[in-house]
C-alpha cells in the first residue's frame, strides 16, 4: 500500500477515505457546502465534523449586497449583471465537541471575519491591487484582482485588539510589505519585504493567451528583508533558484520544474555585516530529492568556509524485495525513500 490513500464511492455523495494505516474517514453530504466528515478518534470514539453554508446570513453586518453589475461597474460587457454576489465558501465549521468557527464575508464574496471557537476573532480587510480600477477590476483585462489589505487579531468578540497587520505591494516588481503594527495606532513594530519573481497582473494575461506560458520561476520567493520598525534592516535571506529542465525549439525555449539550489542569509545588524550560505545539489535524481547539502560557517562580508556535508541516497531498486522499482512501481510509488546519509564535518 506504501503511502497510498484509497478512495471508495460506496454511492450518493458520499466517500470513503482509508489512509496508509488503515484509518477511514467517511464524507457525506448533499452537495454546496453542506458535508460531515466521520472518523474514529481517540479510545476508538466516534467524531464529526461538519461544514455548512447558511445562504440567508453570510453577509457581515453592516455591509450590503451587491450586483456583479453594481460591484464591477466597469466590465464589459455586463453578463449576468443582476446576478447577485454571493459567499465564497461555508459559514460554519462543527467541530467534534459541537464548537464552531463561523465565517462572514463581505459584499465581494471575500472573508472578512473568522469567529473562533475560543471566543476570538480575525478580521479582514480588501482593497483592490495595483493595475486595477478602486473595485479591482483589471484594466483592458476583464480580470479581478483584490488582495487582504489588512489583519486584525482580538482575544474575544471585537473588543481587545492584540495584533494588527498591514499588506502592501505598489507594483508588480515591488516587494510585497508585511508591517505588523502597535494595535489602533500607525506605529510600525517590524516591517518584512517579500520578493517574489513574476508579476500576478501579468500572470493574469496569459489565461487570456492560448499559447501563453507562465514563466517557470513565477511565484517563487526571490529575497526577504526582515526589519525593526520601518526601516532599521535587521536580517536579509536571498534564495537562487534553476530550473530541472529546459527546452528548446526554434528561437523559443520552455523551462520548468524550478529547485531551491542556494539560500544566503545576511545579518545586517552588525559590522561588517555577517554571511552564511546552504546549498543544495540534485545530481542524478530526476524527482527533485536533495542528494547533497551543504553548509558554510558565518563570515564577515562573505560566507565562511565548509562546515558540513551531508550526502543522501535514495532507494529505487530494492534487491530485498524482488528487486521492485519504489519509483515506478504504482503499488508502492515512493520516490524519496532514503537509504543513506552520511555527514561529513569540515574542521580546518
Amino acid at each position: 500500500m506504501g503511502t497510498s490513500l484509497i478512495f471508495t464511492y460506496p454511492g450518493g455523495d458520499a466517500i470513503t477515505i482509508t489512509d496508509p494505516l488503515k484509518r477511514v474517514y467517511t464524507v457525506t453530504g448533499s452537495g454546496g457546502y453542506g458535508y460531515t466528515l466521520t472518523f474514529k478518534g481517540y479510545q476508538n470514539a466516534g467524531r464529526t465534523v461538519s461544514v455548512s453554508l447558511d445562504a440567508n446570513n453570510w453577509l457581515l453586518p453592516g455591509q450590503f449586497a451587491l450586483t456583479r453589475a453594481t460591484a464591477f461597474p466597469n466590465l464589459t460587457p455586463q453578463l449576468y449583471g443582476s446576478q447577485g454576489i454571493g459567499a465564497g465558501g461555508p459559514t460554519h465549521i462543527y467541530l467534534p465537541d459541537n464548537r464552531f468557527y463561523r465565517i462572514w464575508y463581505n459584499n465581494y464574496g471575500e472573508v472578512a471575519r473568522v469567529d473562533l471557537p475560543t471566543g476570538g476573532r480575525f478580521d479582514y480587510e480588501w482593497g483592490a491591487g495595483y493595475g486595477a480600477d478602486s473595485q479591482g477590476l483589471a484594466y483592458g483585462l476583464n480580470a479581478v484582482h483584490r488582495r487582504v489589505t489588512k489583519k486584525k487579531v482580538y482575544t474575544d468578540a471585537g473588543t481587545t485588539l492584540v495584533e494588527e497587520t498591514n499588506y502592501s505591494r505598489a507594483s508588480g516588481s515591488d516587494p510585497v510589505i508585511v508591517d505588523r503594527m502597535t494595535p489602533g495606532t500607525s506605529t510600525v513594530l517590524t516591517r518584512e519585504k517579500h520578493k517574489f519573481f513574476g508579476d500576478p497582473f501579468l500572470q493574469m494575461v496569459y489565461t487570456n493567451d492560448p499559447v501563453g506560458y507562465a514563466t517557470w520561476n513565477d511565484n517563487l520567493e526571490d529575497w526577504v528583508e526582515y526589519y525593526s520598525g520601518s526601516s532599521t534592516l535587521l536580517r536579509a535571506v536571498e534564495n537562487d533558484w534553476e530550473p530541472r529542465i529546459t527546452y528548446t525549439w526554434g528561437s523559443r525555449t520552455a523551462s520548468y520544474d524550478p529547485r531551491l539550489v542556494r539560500v544566503t542569509a545576511t545579518l545586517n545588524d552588525v559590522s561588517p555585516n555577517l554571511v552564511n550560505k546552504e546549498e543544495f545539489v540534485y545530481s542524478n535524481d530526476a524527482y527533485n530529492n536533495i542528494t547533497e547539502e551543504k553548509e558554510y560557517d558565518w563570515g564577515s562580508g562573505s560566507p565562511g568556509s565548509l562546515l558540513r556535508r551531508t550526502v543522501t541516497t535514495y532507494l529505487t531498486t530494492n534487491a530485498n524485495q524482488s528487486s521492485v522499482n519504489y519509483a515506478t512501481t504504482n503499488s508502492i510509488h515512493i520516490r524519496n525513500l532514503p537509504v543513506q546519509g552520511v555527514l561529513s564535518a569540515i574542521v580546518s
